[in-house]
This record gives structure tokens, C-alpha cells and sequence, in this order.
């Protein structure tokens, strides 16, 4: 058995404006805290910045897998938050994504990979849940004028929890805790 980490600054790239973006990096470690596996992937062709930032082990039955969730820029417009599947050695199996800046945080409950997150505009918090493929299965977004996003989500089947800050754009000191529920749907229960 061993323990899985994650790090947002891979093996860099560079921008085609002289700087260098950082890359996903995966590496697993031992209890011994010795390295046994670190790789460093580049999703999308665009030399954008590409992070990770929280990650999930999950047993499937039959392997152990491993999931990573973070943000890719594919383009001069906003980020999309990325999902990526790898087996135990650490081999990249399968991506998915879906149209919101970052996710944050990474749970896996009953069999369903929940992302939290910020959505596609800066100030909406976002909650999106993935089957094991992964694929998407639904994506809450905030109401306008809900400001906020999550950096971390947890529960179990039919009580999801994403917690984060709220805040009031523009104004100094408005942050505040944001708490809420989901049910397995995606539905807001307060």
C-alpha cells in the first residue's frame, strides 16, 4: 500500500511569450515516504497552464485507480477544469472536463467523483459529479449573484457537502464560509 500525492507545478512548458507555464504532476509515494512513480502529462496542445489540485484514490473492485482534478487552459479564453484517470502504476487511462475555471476539491462517494470548484465565471462556486469513466453526469453552477467557489467537497451517498468562501466582488473583508448540501443530483438542499 502506498499513498498517493498530487502537485500543481509539473515539469514546466513554454508559453510562446518567453515564460513557462506549469504542467500536472502526479507522484505517488510509498508509507516509507520513498517517490515510487511521478508523471508529468500535457493535456491540451495550447502551452497554457495546466494544474492539479486535489486528488482521490478509488478502488474499483477489481484495481486500484487513481483521480486527479484541477485546471487546463486550452486557449486564450478562461480555464476548464479537467478530471484524469490513472491506474496504479500511474498510466493515464482517461480525461474528461467540463466548461468550468478550476475544480478544487475531489471526493469520491458511493461510486461517484464529485468536483468542487469555481464555475465559468470567476465568482460562481461549481459542483459537478463524474462516473468512473470518468464522464460527466451533472454540473450545479451557482445562481447569478451567488458569489463564491468551493476548495472542497465530502459526504456520503445522498448528502454531498461543498464548503468554500462567499464574498461580495470588489469589496475588502466581505469573505465569509460557504457550507452547502447537495443531494446525489446535484439538487441544492440548503
Amino acid at each position: 500500500e502506498g499513498r498517493v500525492a498530487q502537485s500543481r507545478r509539473g515539469s514546466g512548458a513554454s508559453d510562446g511569450r518567453g515564460a513557462t507555464e506549469p504542467k500536472n504532476l502526479l507522484a505517488r509515494f510509498g508509507l516509507d515516504g520513498q517517490l515510487q512513480a511521478c508523471q508529468s502529462r500535457t493535456f491540451s496542445g495550447y502551452s497554457g497552464y495546466e494544474d492539479f489540485f486535489a486528488v482521490v484514490p478509488v478502488h474499483d473492485g477489481v484495481r486500484q485507480l487513481i483521480f486527479a482534478t484541477g485546471r487546463q487552459e486550452t486557449g486564450p479564453g478562461p480555464a476548464i477544469f479537467v478530471i484524469a484517470k490513472y491506474d496504479e502504476a500511474g498510466s493515464l487511462l482517461a480525461t474528461d472536463n467540463t466548461q468550468s475555471r478550476a475544480a478544487h476539491g475531489l471526493a469520491e462517494i458511493g461510486g461517484t467523483l464529485f468536483a468542487a470548484g469555481v464555475g465559468p465565471s470567476q465568482d460562481r462556486a461549481t459542483l459537478a459529479a463524474f462516473n468512473l469513466a470518468p464522464s460527466l453526469l451533472w454540473r450545479y453552477d451557482a445562481p447569478l449573484g451567488e458569489t463564491g467557489y468551493f476548495s472542497s467537497v465530502g459526504g456520503e451517498p445522498g448528502a454531498i457537502y461543498a464548503v468554500g468562501t462567499a464574498f461580495t466582488p470588489g469589496t475588502t473583508g466581505s469573505e465569509d464560509y460557504l457550507v452547502e448540501k447537495f443531494d446525489s443530483n446535484g439538487n441544492r438542499l440548503w
